[in-house]
Order: structure tokens, then sequence, then C-alpha cells
């Protein structure tokens, strides 16, 4: 992650100022809310980063024009967060012992939240690229569709997404992206993330 925002930074990219503004909203929550809240957070986000690599890799129109090395990024990024969907999400019950109503607001504001900052450093960094707000505002209402339209990518993983409401609810009932095995062959075979990528998109719908 280091590597990457300095890379940024070189583009003159606020990365500083993103950074530090991530920093108050991490110290607010640790100084505002309970430790078993935090988990429940942490559990939430971690729900949400998971279903992204559905909603990135399931389809290969989504992808589409990407950088490759970026798309490589995100494809190792995505793959990361499926293996590990589970750990804070059992640490919440099992060790935290947060109740059902605690993880149920936890992932309603933590879903808020995160398309909230999403959106927010979606705008700094083309605002640094030289887009009028008024450029900003039209590319946003341009990309609703994309974004939330019925083969949206983010309504692609509405369902999984509520499915944490569900009281017996846990990530692994969840199955992976159907292309998971894909990428994790070839990158056993390889060694290259670049190439693993490549293997996730062409077994992608």
């Amino acid at each position: 992650h280091t590597k990457f925002n300095n890379l940024l930074k070189k583009q003159g990219m606020p990365i500083d100022e993103i950074l530090s503004e991530h920093k108050e909203i991490i110290d607010k929550y640790l100084n505002e809310y309970s430790p078993e809240y935090n988990v429940a957070l942490t559990a939430a986000f971690e729900h949400f980063t998971a279903l992204m690599a559905e909603a990135f890799f399931s389809k290969k129109y989504v992808s589409e024009g990407f950088d490759h090395r970026m798309k490589t990024m995100f494809a190792w990024h995505a793959i990361e967060e499926m293996e590990h969907r589970s750990v804070a999400f059992d640490v919440m019950q099992k060790v935290a012992k947060v109740g059902y109503f605690m993880r149920v607001w936890a992932v309603i504001y933590g879903t808020y939240e995160t398309m909230r900052i999403m959106f927010t450093n979606g705008d700094k960094l083309l605002k640094a690229d030289g887009f009028s707000k008024w450029e900003r505002r039209k590319m946003f209402i341009k990309n609703l569709p994309w974004m939330y339209g019925r083969k949206g990518v983010f309504s692609s993983f509405t369902k999984p997404l509520f499915a944490y409401l569900k009281p017996g609810f846990h990530p692994e009932k969840i199955p992976v992206v159907h292309n998971y095995p894909a990428w994790v062959e070839e990158y056993n075979k390889s060694g290259d993330p670049a190439k693993a990528c490549d293997a996730l998109l062409a077994a992608a719908h």
C-alpha cells in the first residue's frame, strides 16, 4: 500500500490529505466507539471488500480498459480479501461476543461509510487530475447505470451484501467468485500475478 501511495504522490495525487482524513476517521472510531463495535465495523468492512471481488472480476466487461498493472494489483487484492473474509467475523462472534443487533447496525453504517469515502476520494483524485466540479458531476451521473443499473457493478452484489442481515449469517455461506480457482491454479503454477489475473478474467462470464 505504501509503495502504491508513493507512486500516486509522485503523480501529484493528494495522498497525504486522504491518509490524514482516514487517520481522523479511524481515531474517531477508536475514541468514540466500544472495542466490540469496532470489531463489528471491521467485520462489516471485510464483508463489503470481499464482495468487491465478485463485482469487479466475475464479469469481463467491468475491467475492460483498465491498465493491466492496475488490473493485476486489484485482482491480487480481491483474492486476498476473499481468503481472509471470515477472520474478523469469527473474532467478532467468538471473542468480542457481538450480538445480532450491533452486527446489523455495524454493516449498515459500514456500508454507508465505505460508499461515502470511496466517492469522496474518487472525486478528490479526479480534481487533482484537472477535472472541474461540473465535469466530475457529469461523470458521476453518466456512470450511475454502470454502477447501480440492473447489471451494474455494485448492483451485482446487493443480495449477498444484505445476506449479512440474516440472523444465522456467516461469510463462508457465500461462495467465492466462480473464477477464483483459475487465479489460484495459475499463480501456483507460474508465481506470476499478472498471468493469474489473465486466467481469472479468461474464466469470467
